[in-house]
């Protein structure tokens, strides 16, 4: 169950990782150019904002909720270079960029640049720029006004190509955590799958108590061989081992023995290595059939042991574990099931 619910988490965080937009807050556009005002282009970067927003594939945070955000944190203009204190207004606003303007001046050449860095690192992801003179820089045709909307085109894409590849980082650690808490969640149920009941084989009659009380009459010559194998989480185990056998030599002639091995003891688990010490009760007994007349013999004998096996458990398509085998010589067989 844990290991469905885990699934369907990290189903869940991939598919809304990938269908949210990323949001970005614009910061003041600032001008070095000595002929352009700072009043302008307040006025460029109003425009520039509804441009982005208006594409609909970048979520860009309102101007005036930026600004309460950062009278609340005592952020000012200067602040925009310190990682540190654009981190906490990223975190405040879910934000993921920051989109800035600059104009620059050289003689009568103009360079009006925008550029977007991550929120935490500063770092410049893409950027566009464009060329003007003072004659044409507000000219509606060829000025910032007409390219404004170019320029918003390419820093969506910009923003969209290096969130995609943000996101995909994302889901490969979130894929890497998810595969090692399955791993985990395996070593626990692995930790855990030995104790409780398993057993193996085949059996026509229930247990029933030792010495007599068993009648078999098989005439197929096959073995019956069955294990019920209890662990317990205070360290101890028991198990019971039945097994019949027929031997038939003719009509009415044959025999049939049966023997049943109690074994208790204590176990002790590390990782895939199993030992087991234990103490046997063998009850047995023997019915020779000759000129349709019975023969019965019974008995029993003690004895003990211990030795170490090595643990392997199989899997259903739900990757739960149903099955385990004991290999090296288990006394008590080798594979049991659920």
């Amino acid at each position: 169950m844990k290991r469905i619910i885990f699934l369907l988490v990290f189903t869940f965080l991939a598919i809304s990782l990938f269908g949210q937009i990323p949001s970005v807050v614009v910061s003041d556009f600032t001008s070095r150019a000595r002929d352009v005002h700072e009043e302008d282009l307040v006025t460029v970067m109003e425009m520039f904002m509804n441009t982005l927003a208006t594409g609909k594939t970048v979520n860009v945070i309102d101007r005036n909720v930026l600004e309460r955000v950062m009278k609340t944190q005592g952020f000012n203009s200067n602040d925009w270079s310190d990682s540190t204190k654009t981190t906490r207004i990223g975190e405040e606003l879910n934000a993921i960029y920051i989109v800035s303007g600059t104009m620059t001046q050289l003689g009568t050449s103009l360079t009006f640049s925008i550029s977007v860095r991550d929120i935490k690192t500063l770092e410049v992801i893409t950027s566009d720029q464009r060329q003007y003179t003072l004659e044409n820089v507000w000219d509606n045709s060829v000025g910032i006004p007409a390219q404004l909307s170019n320029m918003g085109n390419s820093i969506s894409s910009g923003i969209n190509t290096e969130n995609n590849k943000r996101l995909q980082v994302i889901q490969e650690q979130l894929a890497q955590e998810e595969r090692a808490r399955l791993a985990q969640l395996a070593r626990e149920e692995e930790q855990q799958a030995l104790i409780g009941t398993w057993q193996s084989g085949e059996i026509t009659r229930p247990p029933q108590p030792p010495r007599g009380s068993y009648s078999y009459s098989y005439s197929d010559g096959k073995t019956r061989d069955y294990v019920r194998l209890i662990f317990r989480e205070n360290g101890t185990f028991t198990a019971t081992r039945l097994v019949a056998m027929t031997f038939p030599s003719g009509d009415y002639t044959g025999r049939n023995e049966f023997e049943q091995n109690e074994y208790s003891g204590t176990y002790v688990r590390d990782g895939n290595n199993l030992r087991l010490t234990w103490t046997l009760n063998t009850y047995w007994e023997r019915v020779v059939t000759d000129s349709r007349r019975d023969t019965r013999t019974d008995g029993n004998r003690s004895s003990s042991g211990n030795s170490t096996y090595t643990v392997s458990f199989g899997r259903n398509n739900n990757g739960n574990i149903v099955s385990l085998s004991l290999n090296g010589g288990s006394p008590f067989g080798r594979g049991y099931s659920k």
